[in-house]
């Protein structure tokens, strides 16, 4: 535990509720952005964006994005389209957990951090571009793929995909640690 904490108990409901981080993106300082930056995203998504800097998910200040490898392979299935994990832009990464059950989890231990739950992540038209070449997908849209399927959501606003997770205190999180997810009641954890 961190000093000055208390221990926070997780009982493992299910010994198929454990995976293994397994990859990790660093969250980084926010920079400066302007209509040059406005524009190129304009240009690429084929709409109006205004860019605002910020180090955390746009729509859940100070989380961090964790995406499940079942979940996707899950959603590929259903749809038929390819979901590769670098377009979610996943903090953090998992694999092992049944597909779909980040959408019932109340707390989660990843190593030493205790985290929450804040809900799933709304996607936006950015997964249908490729971070590494900036291009836009030109056959099958991920958006149009994942409102279609509607994993993680009830039907209703934008389509979701993985969990927003806010740290309860502090820890280091590494790659290849265990997380250890605790389901609400009422939702099966995996």
């Amino acid at each position: 535990s961190a000093v000055g904490l208390g221990v926070v108990p997780l009982p493992l409901p299910d010994p198929a509720a454990a995976s293994l981080v397994k990859h990790i993106h660093q969250l980084s300082p926010a920079q400066a952005t302007g209509f040059a930056v406005d524009e190129w995203f304009s240009n690429v998504l084929g709409m109006p964006v205004t860019v605002k800097g910020g180090s955390s998910q746009a729509n859940a200040p100070n989380t961090m994005l964790c995406v499940s490898h079942q979940s996707l392979l899950r959603t590929e299935e259903v749809t038929g389209v390819q979901m590769p994990m670098p377009r979610f832009r996943a903090n953090v990464e998992v694999a092992d957990f049944p597909a779909f059950s980040e959408i019932g989890w109340a707390r989660v231990m990843a190593g030493e951090v205790a985290l929450e739950p804040r809900g799933m992540c709304a996607r936006c038209p950015a997964v249908d571009v490729d971070s590494a070449t900036g291009q836009r997908t030109e056959c099958q849209s991920i958006l149009a793929a994942l409102a279609t399927a509607r994993p993680g959501g009830d039907g209703r606003g934008p389509p979701k995909m993985g969990v927003l997770l806010r740290g309860t205190g502090p820890g280091l999180l590494r790659v290849g640690e265990q997380v250890i997810a605790q389901a609400a009641q009422g939702s099966p954890a995996g």
